[in-house]
Formats: C-alpha cells, structure tokens, sequence
C-alpha cells in the first residue's frame, strides 16, 4: 500500500484537531490539574508545581526528584504523612500509531502501525527512612521497540541523601538512569522523540559505534552534589555490550544484564564515566548544563564483513546455539536504521548475513562532550545543545562527530499544556562528507485531566547518503497516548 505524505498529514491533522477540542474541553471542566497520580496522592498538589509541561521539570521538581523523591526541606525529618502503599506505587500505559512516507529518488515505502508501545510500574518511588529512598521501574516492551534496550528492563536504585535543604549529596547504587538532566538538558522530553544528539549513533562508512547517551541502563554507582542552584555529578558505570537477537541483528545492551550472553571481546567493555554539571537560572526551565561521558567498548570490525562472508553459503547458520551468528547489516548508514527502526528501509532486510565469528574486535575509547542551555521567556520556553564525540576506526585512526538542536516550546491550551518546535543536524563522521542528518519536528503536548497524555507529533527528516546518491527523505507522524494512574 502506497501512502503519500499529503496522505500523512490529511491523516494527522483531523487527529490533532480532535485531541485539542478534547484538550480544550478537558481545561474548562476542570479546574484543577494534579500531579502524577502517586506524588498527588502524597502531597496533593497541582502538576505545575513541579512540571512546565510535563514530564519537563521545573526548578522545584528539579530539586525533589534530586533529594530522593521528597521535599529537599524534608531531608533527615521522618514524614509526619500517613505512609501508604498507594502513595508510592503507579503504572503508565503507553498505544502508539505510526505512520511513515520513506522516498529515495523514485523508490518510496510506507508504513502504518498501532500496538501497544510499553507498560511501566513504578514500584516503589520515594523515601523509606529519614536519608534513604528508592525508585524501582520495570517496563514490559510487546515487541521489539526504538527506545534503550530493545526488550524489557528493570532499573532503578537505592539513595542515600545527606545535608540540608540549600546543600546535600545523593549518593545512587543500582541501575542509575543514563542521566537526568534540567532545562535544555533535561532527558524527559514534550515530545515522542528526543534531539537527534542524545539518540543517534555515530558510524564510519559501515561501522556502528551503538553508542548513544541515552541508549542504555547499566549497573553503577553515582554521587552528587547540590549546592543551592548548582549541581556536580559523577557516574561510574559498567559499559556497553553486544549480543545477537533473534532475527540475527546485533544488539548493544548494558552490563545491567547477567543473564544475556555478550558477544566476543565486547563483554571486556567499561567501565565508563559520565559527569553532568547544571546550573539553574531560571524556575522554569533555565539552565547551562555540560555532560560529559569517557567510555571503552569493544566491536566487531564490521567493515570487514563483505570480504569475511562470501561466498554467502559460509556466513549463514540456522542454529544460534552454535558460534557463527547470522547478523545481517542495515544499509548504508546503520544509526537510521537501528535508531529509528521505523525509517529503516525494506533494503536492509535483505542484506546478507555475516558471521561474526571470523571477525576481529577492536577497541573503542570514545567521549561524548555536550553543552546545553534554556530559559523561558513569557510563556515560551527556549532550548539549545550542542555534542561534539570522538570514536575510534576499527581500521586505525579517530573520527569525531557533532550535533546540535534548537527547540520552542509554548504553553498553550492550559498550564501544562504545550505546542513545540525543533530543529536537529547531526553528522555522524565529521571526516565523511555528505552524510548529515537533519529534521524538523513539530508535536503538541496535550494533558488531559490528570492522568491523560496525548501527544500527536509531525518529523520531516533528511538523510545525505553520499555525494553521488540522492537523500533519503521521511515524513513521520507519531500520535502516542499516556495513561498514567
């Protein structure tokens, strides 16, 4: 079936037209918003108080999700609040539909999807003495999907946190989450889609470094400090890791998983370090913010693979259980392709397998350094990052990569409520010329009550893959719904 993009967007508006008269609705027959339902229920206060527009984090939020899930105020105090269960347990649904318009030159492919997205409990989320706290989550995936790990995940930790309301430190041990972030750097984002610098990977020609900063949960430890509007903090992680699924694709996952199987010499990986300094400016949403990741991974030389598998007879294995792993390679630029498997081409399915078993592992020391900013201004909310990394080439030598992003986002409709704009690049190999990567993403962030998200967003992404090959062009409607209790 042939879907064209005036299809698409003849599709998406009626969507967006009927979730804002539901939105609108929704604002002048209620009069009171509440926060996620299990802080709700704990202190029984508005959504605003914490979020600009939710999951984004204003100051306040900032400062309570930091101390553990409690009122900074609070640390070192027993609560002097009924402690129930219900207080701090919740759950989140998420249906999804997609629909996509892939067009290189004359070839075009479309796709359209609904399935159930994920499901998470939060499990146990917020104090359990006077300096300690948790916050456990499990998120069951249906299938196979675009975001971290690829399968289900269990993360979570358990906080000491010591000091004063003005200055205190957070020491995490567990399943950390890759980094949390405040304003331009914030990683819960308005939108379905994060900016293209904290999901795509880097790649050299065919080699996938599948690295991104927030692509994995790993086992760690983290220690921070707030002093006032200031935070430093530091994380000692496990590293990355291959496998092989089911489908003979290679998987990255974190070390978070004792009982998946590593490929090679990529369970030698790690241990990385992440720092992340913020500094807040303004209560809602302004910040300057560096991050910083220094990491060690081991990969298959995977621009060896054409020359290790043929004939094809040679590289294909129909029992996983023995040492040659049927993986098959994305196109020509594999980050689309594993990132955003929506945009991956039907081309990929039919790449011939290679085995990794014949394949060298190489060592790669990478970094990623990024600086973010925002600050509101009225109603608009204003936010910019910039990435530069560095990878190594299995062959010999360093590439380095850089990205960046420039978002507005307005509150619209009611006090958490919100429409926005972004723009992304990203250039996987600097020392590769037209290979760049753009998009313009438009979304609106509609609450509803206080347990109702919908979020209708519009991608129109531009894919260079090389100077005498046309673009690859995608045109992306994603409507998501988010039912939170």
């Amino acid at each position: 079936m042939r879907v064209s993009r005036k299809f698409i967007l003849k599709k998406a508006v009626p969507v967006v037209v009927v979730a804002a008269c539901l939105a609108l609705s929704c604002h002048f027959f209620s009069t009171r918003v509440q926060g996620i339902p299990m802080f709700a229920r704990r202190y029984g206060v508005p959504c605003s108080t914490c979020h600009t527009s939710p999951p984004r984090l204003n100051e306040t939020g900032y400062q309570f999700r930091a101390a553990g899930f409690r009122m900074p105020e609070e640390i070192g105090k027993n609560s002097d609040r009924k402690n129930r269960l219900t207080d701090h347990l919740g759950f989140r649904l998420q249906p999804r539909y997609d629909a996509r318009r892939s067009a290189t030159a004359t070839a075009v492919a479309t796709v359209q999807q609904v399935k159930l997205f994920a499901a998470e409990g939060y499990l146990w989320y917020g104090p359990v003495s006077k300096y300690f706290s948790s916050n456990l989550k499990i998120t069951m995936w249906p299938e196979a999907s675009n975001e971290t790990e690829l399968k289900e995940r269990l993360e979570g930790t358990i906080r000491f946190t010591y000091g004063k309301n003005t200055h205190f430190i957070d020491l995490r041990a567990g399943v950390p989450h890759p980094y949390e972030g405040f304003g331009g750097s914030e990683t819960y984002v308005a939108s379905d889609t994060r900016p293209f610098i904290q999901e795509l990977r880097t790649a050299h020609f065919n080699q996938d470094t599948f690295f991104t900063p927030l692509g994995f949960h790993q086992q760690g430890v983290s220690l921070g400090y707030h002093y006032k509007r200031t935070t430093i903090s530091g994380q000692l992680l496990g590293g990355l890791r291959l496998k092989a699924d089911a489908a003979g694709h290679l998987e990255p996952f974190g070390r978070k998983e004792p009982f998946s199987k590593a490929l090679g010499a990529s369970r030698k990986g790690g241990p990385d370090f992440q720092l992340y300094v913020n500094q807040t400016l303004a209560h809602e949403g302004g910040n300057l913010s560096l991050y910083y990741y220094k990491g060690r991974s081991y990969l298959p030389r995977l621009d060896l693979a054409t020359s290790s598998c043929a004939p094809l007879a040679t590289c294909a294995s129909a029992d996983a259980s023995t040492t040659t792993w049927p993986v098959r390679l994305a196109h020509r630029l594999p980050l689309a392709a594993s990132v955003f498997p929506a945009l991956a081409t039907t081309s990929a399915a039919s790449d011939p397998p290679i085995d990794l078993a014949s394949l060298p592992f190489f060592k790669n020391d990478f970094y990623r350094l990024g600086f973010y900013a925002g600050y509101p201004v009225k109603r608009a909310r204003l936010l910019y990052g910039i990435q530069r990394g560095r990878d190594t080439i299995g062959a010999g030598g360093q590439f380095t990569s850089l990205g960046q992003f420039a978002e507005a986002m307005i509150m619209a409709i009611n006090d958490i409520s919100a429409v926005g704009l972004r723009y992304d690049w990203f250039d996987p190999a600097r020392n590769l010329n037209h290979n760049d990567m753009k998009g313009v993403t438009a979304y609106v962030n509609l609450w509803l009550h206080h347990e109702l998200r919908i979020t209708p967003e519009y991608q129109h992404l531009v894919f260079q893959q090389g100077s005498r090959q046309p673009n690859r062009r995608e045109d992306r409607f994603q409507l998501r719904l988010y039912w939170v209790k």
